[in-house]
C-alpha cells in the first residue's frame, strides 16, 4: 500500500518481528514498547508504543480477521450462563471492533462502559 509502496517494520528491543509491504501482523507475547519503522522513496517516519498485556478471565472467546474494514478483532461474550459481571470489559482489548453480548438478559449499562473500547463499530 502505498506510492510508492511503503516497507513496514515492526521491532521489539530492536529485534525484528516483521517487515513486509504495506502491512505487518505480529502476535503480542509480552508488556513491552514496540517500534514500527515506515519507509519508500520519499522518506522515512517510526512510531513507538507501549503494549501491556493484562492477564484476565473473561467470559468471552477472541478471534480475528481480515474484513472489508481491514483488520478485526472480534469478542464473543453471547450466551452466558452465570450472572453477567461487566468488571470483565476492562479486560477487551482496546482495539475489539465487534463485540457480541447478546442473549444475556442485559438490564442496564452505566454510562461509558465502552468508551476504552476506541474501534468498535458493531455492537
Amino acid at each position: 500500500m502505498g506510492t510508492p509502496p511503503i516497507q513496514v517494520k515492526l521491532l521489539k528491543d530492536n529485534i525484528l518481528l516483521a517487515s513486509d509491504i504495506g502491512t505487518v501482523y505480529s502476535r503480542w507475547n509480552e508488556t513491552a514498547t514496540y517500534t514500527c519503522f515506515a519507509n519508500n522513496s520519499l522518506g522515512t517516519d517510526s512510531r513507538n508504543f507501549q503494549v501491556t498485556l493484562l492477564d484476565c478471565e473473561t467470559p468471552c472467546s477472541y478471534s480475528s480477521s481480515i474484513g472489508f474494514w481491514g483488520a478485526e478483532n472480534n469478542c464473543d461474550c453471547s450466551n452466558k450462563s452465570k450472572a453477567f459481571d461487566f468488571e470483565f470489559l476492562k479486560c477487551i482489548p482496546t482495539t475489539t471492533s465487534n463485540l457480541n453480548l447478546s442473549s444475556n438478559n442485559i438490564v442496564d449499562l452505566h454510562v461509558g462502559i465502552f468508551s476504552n473500547l476506541t474501534n468498535l463499530r458493531h455492537l
